[in-house]
């Protein structure tokens, strides 16, 4: 009988951080000119950058007016103007993006209000 190799390309990681608004942060609704409020305004070369640290790639993009969806080399990634949710596979190493995450969303005026992994 011949041995063939596992598919199997590790467990399934999914990270919910639930993000709310410092006093000083201005509402989290669209604004006028169609700008992206909250996490959605942040650039995708910040969302790089975190991801280099789990060790996947943003392969593409697509949004609409509620969220951005992020199709990933190990998964994919929702945002949401005060939320993020990060699925990951494989060999990726998806708590250490949490530093970067939580430095991004102070950026923006957002502090952590619920964590669910």
């Amino acid at each position: 009988m011949e041995r063939t190799t596992s598919a199997f390309e590790g467990p399934e990681k999914v990270l919910e951080v639930w993000f709310i608004p410092t006093k000083a942060t201005p509402s989290l609704q669209n604004n006028q000119d169609d700008q992206k409020c909250g996490l959605r305004g942040v650039k995708k070369d910040k969302w790089e950058r975190m991801l280099a640290l789990v060790k996947c790639q943003i392969l593409s993009v697509i949004g609409n007016e509620y969220l951005d969806a992020y199709l990933l080399s190990e998964s994919s990634m929702f945002v949401y103007p005060r939320q993020v949710v990060l699925k990951t596979c494989g060999t990726t190493t998806l708590l250490n993006a949490v530093p970067e995450l939580l430095s991004i969303a102070r950026s923006v005026g957002l502090v952590v209000e619920d964590v669910f992994y």
